[in-house]
């Protein structure tokens, strides 16, 4: 009787048709080989959102913004991490309206706010609105997408062959804010937006 161990990620492919094949060779240079074994690993829907680069969760943050500023970028981008091994074709994201917590009454409206997947142009990007909106992909057309992989939970990389390996499991999303040119003070302004990972397999 032999043992021995599998060992598997969160990310591996879910599927029906895993198979381990066990192969044994004795001293003669004899073999036996067993592969009859199939099982199941299921999916596994899951992800989680982060401030890139900074502790400060999953919020969104801007520092010395003026009125009439134009194109302001958040502090720190968010980073979406997919926990599972499922592959996310389309990223969904609905906006509020940001909320004076001193005067309750001066608003800026999701409106105001861009978020694209690409830094090369600021403030570029889908206009947010209190519907679910689909973030685009590069190419501004296709859906931007979270697609299974290492991710950034340190494990080494697991498609050594693949082109697109490095971008597995993580997408970015970079966010802007036109700043109206009146009607606010200087206060901090909050509310919660929300988003929504869908696969459409």
């Amino acid at each position: 009787m032999f043992n021995c161990t599998i060992r598997m990620r969160y990310y591996d492919n879910n599927s029906a048709n895993w198979v381990i094949n066990i192969t044994v060779m004795d001293s003669n240079s004899g073999t036996t080989r067993n592969d009859t074994f199939v099982f199941t690993y299921n999916s596994l829907a899951a992800f989680s959102v982060i401030a890139r680069g900074v502790s400060e969760g999953a919020n969104l943050n801007f520092t010395s913004m003026n009125l009439g500023d134009a194109n302001k970028p958040t502090k720190a981008p968010l980073l979406l991490n997919n926990t599972g091994n499922n592959d996310f074709d389309q990223l969904n994201i609905t906006g509020a309206a940001l909320i004076g917590l001193t005067t309750p009454s001066e608003v800026i409206q999701p409106s105001q706010f861009f978020v694209n997947i690409s830094n090369t142009t600021a403030g570029a990007g889908l206009p947010l609105s209190t519907a679910p909106q689909g973030i685009r992909g590069t190419d501004d057309t296709a859906n931007a997408t979270l697609m299974h992989g290492p991710g950034a939970s340190g494990d080494t990389d697991p498609y050594p062959a693949v082109a697109d390996f490095k971008t597995k499991g993580n997408q970015t999303l970079l966010f802007w804010v036109d700043v109206p040119s009146g009607g606010l003070s200087a206060q901090t302004y909050n509310n919660t937006w929300n988003m929504t990972l869908v696969d459409l397999s």
